[in-house]
């Protein structure tokens, strides 16, 4: 059993968490400070 946060319990979760994310982050510039998109 694999629970990462209360919102990803699966493995499925984690790899659609993990595409989103990266969708996400491909879209912000690369000189972007990491304090102007932290979570």
């Amino acid at each position: 059993t694999m629970m990462l946060n209360d919102r990803v319990h699966t493995l499925r979760g984690l790899q659609t968490a993990l595409a989103k994310a990266e969708e996400h982050l491909t879209k912000i510039p690369s000189d972007t400070p990491y304090s102007e998109f932290e979570h």
